[in-house]
């Protein structure tokens, strides 16, 4: 006579409220030739193909607190029914007084039909110690939180809701036009702050800026009074050079260039005379052969 173990379907078991995960088999004995029950016969759980105990804690419950202490023993009807708190295969083994021994793998697995796990179950009791109370007392809530009370020096107490009198002077339905954004800013005199109204094109009053306004004619030149000092050069007239001029404001000036020095002459040449060129402000008494005239 041998022992064989059955493992039918979970949906035969009590529900489970907590959803754990459930295996039951049937220890049967040979005797004859059929197969009939075996109570009586006590029941071990082994990592499968090991003599290793099954490290995960089994229930013979599915609401049951404490674990099963193996062996257990099979009621009259052979049948031994395990919970546990995850899915997991292990191999029992059973021992009869008179039939001897057997060993067979048994499934645990989450029924598919337990009963939903209600509300409280995500929230914890209490009691639990693995979970913070709500509310929390002062002592259990971390520094670093922003949940603190109002006797918290670190934090401005947000005071009692009201409602809103009025937003930028304006009472009831409230729209703002483009006039209004300034308000809604630093005021100018604050000097952390630049206006908006001229933060990207910067006042006149900017020194680190260029007046975009400073020339206004064609022709303008800016030129330097002195150090970090622009101005306006206006244009000068036609024929007129940039001539520098330390008496000038801006040190440069427009003006006519003189006259040049040699306004005409002659080149004189002649018998036993060296060629030279002659400079006066008339025709020469007494020209000779080979003069070059240029008035």
């Amino acid at each position: 006579m041998t022992l064989t173990l059955a493992a039918p379907a979970p949906s035969a078991a009590p529900r489970s409220s907590a959803s754990r995960c459930y295996g039951q088999a049937t220890i049967l004995m040979r005797r004859g030739g059929g197969l009939t029950t075996a109570d009586a016969a006590l029941v071990t759980a082994y990592l499968p193909g090991t003599s290793t105990p099954y490290p995960d804690a089994l229930y013979g419950g599915p609401d049951a607190t404490a674990p099963l202490a193996f062996p257990v023993a099979t009621g009259g009807d052979g049948v031994v029914a395990l919970w546990a708190d995850a899915p997991g295969r292990l191999e029992l083994e059973a021992v009869h007084p008179v039939l001897g021994r057997a060993r067979g793998v048994l499934d645990l697995e989450p029924d598919p039909d337990a009963a939903p796990e209600p509300v409280d179950a995500y929230t914890k009791t209490e009691s639990d110690a693995r979970y913070l109370q709500a509310p929390l007392t002062a002592g259990q809530i971390p520094a670093e939180f922003l949940t603190q009370t109002e006797g918290d020096a670190r934090y401005a107490a947000l005071g009692a809701p009201g409602a809103v009198a009025s937003v930028n002077g304006q009472t009831g339905v409230v729209v703002l036009a483009a006039a209004d954004v300034g308000a809604l800013t630093q005021a100018a005199a604050d000097a952390r702050y630049e206006p908006l109204d001229s933060a990207y094109t910067k006042g006149e009053s900017d020194a680190r800026y260029v007046p975009a306004a400073l020339p206004d004619a064609k022709g303008d030149l800016l030129a330097a009074s002195g150090p970090d000092a622009l101005a306006r050069l206006p244009l000068g007239t036609s024929g007129q050079v940039l001539t520098a001029d330390s008496a000038q404001t801006l040190g440069v000036k427009w003006a006519t260039p003189a006259a040049p020095g040699i306004t005409s002459g002659y080149w004189q040449a002649g018998a036993g005379t060296t060629p030279k060129l002659t400079v006066q402000s008339s025709a020469p008494s007494s020209p000779a052969t080979g003069d070059l005239w240029d008035w």
